[in-house]
């Protein structure tokens, strides 16, 4: 009798880790594609990863964060290496979303700065400095400049406008 209640509970244990490799696959499966879509976010072709673009990535896939948060779980289950390695990535992605945004607009920014030289360089008859050209490229949805009379603001606002028609010129 106790051989029987022994195989009936190896055999519920087995239903209830596949019911749990089955659920973590799911997620696995939508993690895969998170990551995906934010390498989409962090190509060379890709333009300025805006900050209202992070939060809509976030807001999208923010429930993952939970399951993830128990890893003690998802280790016990002898997953596929994929399986784990798309978790994993998901996890850092998730951890280090403000520093992959940062680094990739940085990297986004000095790359600009070098293919519209000559744009920049001739605003109105000005050459505009560094942080000129810095405030032009980036695209957020709002943008502070504060600066004293006489600076520049209007030259840059010349420059935003001169820069947008320009890439909009070469992306149509």
């Amino acid at each position: 009798m106790s051989n029987i209640i022994a195989k009936l509970i190896n055999t519920i244990s087995q239903k209830r880790q596949q019911k749990q490799i089955e659920y973590i696959s799911g997620l696995a499966v939508e993690m895969r594609s998170a990551n995906r879509e934010l390498e989409q976010y962090i190509t060379k072709t890709a333009g300025y990863f805006t900050y209202a673009t992070k939060e809509k990535w976030l807001k999208k896939y923010r429930h993952l964060e939970t399951p993830v948060q128990r890893k003690k779980k998802y280790r016990k289950l002898k997953l596929k290496p994929e399986i784990i390695g798309s978790i994993q990535k998901f996890k850092s992605n998730l951890q280090n979303l403000d520093n992959i945004r940062d680094n990739y607009n940085e990297f986004f920014i000095e790359t600009e700065k070098q293919i519209f030289k000559d744009l920049f360089d001739n605003v109105e008859g000005r050459a505009l400095d560094d942080q000129q050209r810095n405030c032009i490229i980036k695209d957020e949805i709002n943008n502070l400049v504060i600066a004293g009379a006489g600076s520049g603001k209007t030259t840059t606002i010349v420059g935003k406008v001169k820069y947008l028609l320009t890439t909009a010129l070469m992306n149509f």
